[in-house]
């Protein structure tokens, strides 16, 4: 026969345990509050799944990179203005480049499989924010907000973007496959470049005499012709819609033309 005090005791315990669980879960920290932070520039670690783009992508954490290889990617990421006719310039000033190297050397080398980076910077023309990850032997850059100016890739928003990210030498779109491949202009692949230049082999006998130089082929359009190309293009769209008169059309075509050739 059961004690009536035992028939309160056994009644307590899930009352106990409850307590003794919520209590457990209070204490415990979430993964989300990882951070590095300085006066202008803070770091933080998500899960993810919280983003089905990178959900979907083989993540290389935690990534070994060293201080000067990372200062090498920051560096090589540029944008460019699509309202104006200018030349790429980079997103990240000298300012914030001691901060930011050395907290994403940090955050790589130590991020969780699972994870990515995300980062804001505090700048006088506003925040810029974005992500950064490693898979496949690359960095992944997908910029959010450059000095606080949003990218959107609502289809109705695409003709009023500001900015688009500007691939560099060895650099390229993410490409994303939904019915067709289309680039995604805030989101760029860029490679690491660890080996170090090959020295060049000093020469131990009689040099010979140089061979007469080949004749020259029909150079091909450079980047430089292309980007001349594309940003004329540009002017004449500005020019059609009347955003730009006549005279201003003739003075910004000029200095296009005096600036590259």
């Amino acid at each position: 026969m059961t004690r009536p005090g035992q028939n309160a005791r056994n009644r307590l315990w899930p009352v106990l345990l409850l307590l003794l669980l919520g209590s457990t879960a209070c204490t415990s920290i979430p993964d989300e509050s990882r951070k590095l932070e300085t006066r202008n520039v803070t770091i933080e670690y998500h899960d993810k799944q919280r983003d089905r783009e990178i959900d979907g992508i083989d993540l290389q954490h935690p990534f070994s990179i060293n201080g000067d290889t990372m200062e090498a990617q920051i560096k090589s990421v540029f944008y460019e203005h699509l309202a104006l006719v200018s030349k790429p310039e980079p997103v990240f000033n000298k300012v914030q480049l001691p901060d930011l190297k050395r907290l994403l050397t940090k955050a790589l080398n130590h991020a969780r499989p699972d994870h990515y980076i995300s980062f804001k910077i505090k700048g006088d023309g506003g925040e810029t924010e974005g992500d950064l990850f490693a898979s496949n032997g690359r960095l992944h850059w997908r910029l959010n907000k450059i000095d606080g100016e949003a990218f959107t890739r609502q289809a109705w928003a695409r003709n009023e973007q500001r900015w688009r990210l500007a691939p560099r030498s060895g650099q390229k779109y993410y490409t994303k496959k939904i019915l067709m491949e289309r680039d995604i202009h805030n989101w760029i692949v860029s490679p690491i470049q660890t080996a170090p230049p090959k020295p060049q082999r000093m020469e131990t006998t009689t040099p010979r005499e140089p061979a007469a130089p080949a004749p020259a082929a029909a150079p091909a359009p450079t980047a430089k012709e292309q980007e001349l190309e594309r940003k004329l293009g540009i002017l004449n769209k500005l020019r059609d819609k009347q955003l730009i008169d006549e005279a201003e059309y003739e003075r910004r075509r000029k200095a296009l033309l005096d600036e590259y050739f």
